[in-house]
């Protein structure tokens, strides 16, 4: 991440997100202005206190993940940046077509190429179709959120999605709805 091109001081991320690591590490990476702030700082703090931290590992470290997140940096190493990106919005595009498809809408009016947001035809049953997607393809959808919870659905494309993933997972999606 091009942190200082692009400005920014810390950064926060789960290591199951873009990533492409199992779930279980969370990831701080800490720009020069950043630790500039963190020295100045006389806050008390236990957790996040990074001038003691620096260098260090807190906590007793999962290192199977360690490990995953070392390979999947190899990964991201050795594709670029750019390569990933222009495949996850190949991705996003697929499932943003196929939401459309099926007579539903995008919720976000720019969205974003980690996740989709779902507004399904009113009525529509999404708890079913998370059952089915879950019991017939071994696939998990998430719920919305909060206010919306009830009347919308997410599709998750974050990560490293083979073509055949995103194949089973439109044609699985298209036999829910049939």
């Amino acid at each position: 991440m091009a942190m200082d091109d692009w400005n920014i001081d810390v950064v926060v991320a789960g290591s199951q997100k873009g990533l492409m690591v199992s779930p279980g590490l969370g990831v701080v990476a800490i720009g020069a202005r950043g630790w500039e702030k963190a020295q100045q700082s006389n806050t008390l703090r236990f957790y996040f206190d990074w001038k003691k931290l620096k260098g260090a590992v807190p906590f007793t470290p999962a290192l199977s993940l360690l490990l995953e997140l070392d390979g999947a940096l190899d990964f991201i190493h050795a594709q670029g940046m750019d390569k990933i990106f222009a495949r996850r919005g190949r991705v996003a595009d697929q499932i943003r077509n196929l939401v459309h498809r099926s007579g539903m809408e995008i919720y976000a009016l720019k969205p974003g190429n980690g996740i989709t947001g779902v507004i399904p035809l009113k009525g529509f049953d999404i708890p079913a179709l998370r059952r089915r997607l879950e019991n017939d393809f071994g696939i998990q959808i998430a719920g919305g959120l909060g206010k919306i919870k009830d009347t919308t659905f997410r599709i998750g494309h974050v990560g490293h999605l083979t073509e055949e993933e995103v194949d089973y997972f439109i044609q699985s999606f298209e036999r829910c709805l049939a």
